[in-house]
């Protein structure tokens, strides 16, 4: 009996332990893309001002990675976010939508460049993982969100 016991500890760490968690993926996901588009000196959202600017709750979304410049002057701000339930996937696909409407606005004020590329903003779904992009590369950023679920990806232990 003791021996069935210990075999199943040990069966249920190793399944799961060698899962990937959803912030593993985030971040992998936000090296990948940085690496692979040469973007650079992008600053985190702290979990605040996210929360204020999408209008997201801790029980709508468990984890999620937003960067972004600094300012204005150049546009390039990403983010992919981990929906806890299904449940909630529209809700927050749309504000995050709603979210890349107002960066537009801001954007016809200051630029017309920028303007079209932030009213094109990409926002794509991917099992409870949305990604959205507002950069003159967006569609290559989607392109490495949409391939690192194609991949096999390493498990952490």
């Amino acid at each position: 009996m003791k021996k069935v016991s210990i075999l199943l500890v040990a069966v249920c760490f190793f399944l799961t332990g060698c899962g990937e968690d959803p912030e593993n993926t985030i971040s992998n996901i936000a090296s990948i893309i940085e690496k692979n588009t040469g973007i650079q000196n992008l600053h985190t959202l702290s979990l605040e001002n996210a929360k204020k600017q999408f209008k997201i709750s801790e029980e709508e979304v468990e984890t999620f990675v937003v960067r972004t410049t600094y300012t204005d002057a150049d546009l390039t701000e990403y983010g992919v976010f981990y929906v806890n339930d299904e449940k909630y996937l529209k809700d927050v696909k749309s504000k995050i939508k709603k979210h890349t409407q107002e960066v537009a606005s801001r954007m016809k004020k200051v630029d017309n460049s920028y303007y079209d590329i932030a009213k094109e903003a990409v926002i794509k779904e991917k099992d409870n993982y949305i990604f959205y992009s507002i950069a003159e590369n967006q569609e290559a950023m989607k392109t490495v969100f949409l391939g690192y679920f194609e991949q096999e990806q390493p498990k952490d232990k």
